[in-house]
C-alpha cells in the first residue's frame, strides 16, 4: 500500500518531534549536582565495572568448554570496551591487561576462538 507524500511527511515530522521532546525531557532530569561529571559516567560507571567483572567471572566458570570460553572472551572484550570509554585511563589499562591475559589463557586452552 502506498501512502500519499503528505502523510508521509506529516507523520516523519511528528516523529522527530516527539524523538526531540523525549530528549529534551530526558536532559532536564539530570540533577545539578552531577554537572560537573559527564553523564555517561554518572550513568554507567557502576554498571560498566559490574558487567566487566562478571564476565570475567564467566571466562573463569568456562575454562574447559572451548564454545563457552571463546563466547565468554568477546563478551569480555565488549565490556572491557564499555568501562574504556566511561573509566579513567589507568582502569582501562587493567581492564586492557586482563583482557590479554583471559585471552592468551583461552588460546593455551582451546588454541584461539
Amino acid at each position: 500500500m502506498r501512502y500519499p507524500p503528505d502523510m508521509v511527511r506529516k507523520a516523519a515530522t511528528l516523529l522527530l518531534l516527539s524523538a526531540c521532546a523525549a530528549e529534551s525531557s530526558a536532559g532536564k532530569s539530570a540533577s545539578p549536582q552531577n554537572q560537573d561529571q559527564h553523564p555517561a559516567e554518572w550513568y554507567t560507571i557502576g554498571n560498566a565495572r559490574a558487567d566487566f567483572q562478571g564476565r570475567e567471572h564467566d571466562i573463569e566458570l568456562a575454562a574447559s568448554d572451548c564454545q563457552a570460553a571463546c563466547k565468554a572472551l568477546a563478551s569480555l572484550e565488549r565490556a572491557a570496551n564499555h568501562l574504556c570509554a566511561v573509566a579513567e585511563p589507568d582502569e582501562c589499562t587493567d581492564a586492557r591487561v586482563r583482557v590479554d591475559r583471559a585471552k592468551r589463557a583461552v588460546t593455551s586452552q582451546c588454541g584461539g576462538c
